[in-house]
């Protein structure tokens, strides 16, 4: 059986192959994005792909690479703040939403709320 050619971009490191080339804005109009804001969680799902496999270092998404994406998208509607993790782990998610908003963007997450305090729920 023929083997599969190794893939020319680390699966893990996606985010570093993005050519310094690309165009500074997409020549459509996007809707909606989906952000992984984080990989971390405090709870093992059962149905959750991280309880079982390690596939990334635990990390939160940077402000600088949050602004540098959502500035490339001058038309987004709606962003969805999720990914694999818990949103309300990141300690500027809701200075992400507020930069979202002041764009006249659209933000949401899904957050287990188990970590969720009066304060953070406030925000």
């Amino acid at each position: 059986m023929p083997s599969l050619p190794e893939p020319s971009v680390n699966p893990r490191r996606y985010f570093e192959s993005v050519a310094s080339g690309a165009p500074a804005s997409p020549s459509a109009t996007l809707f909606a994005s989906i952000w992984k804001t984080t990989n971390r969680c405090n709870l093992l799902c059962t149905t959750c792909p991280r309880t079982y496999a390690d596939l990334e270092p635990p990390a939160d998404m940077s402000w600088k690479l949050f602004t540098s994406i959502v500035d490339q998208v001058p038309n987004l509607q709606r962003a969805v703040l999720h990914g694999v993790g818990e949103p309300m782990l990141v300690k500027n998610l809701p200075r992400m939403v507020r930069y979202l908003k002041d764009r006249g963007t659209t933000s949401c997450s899904t957050p287990t709320a188990r970590c969720s305090t009066r304060r953070t729920a406030a925000r």
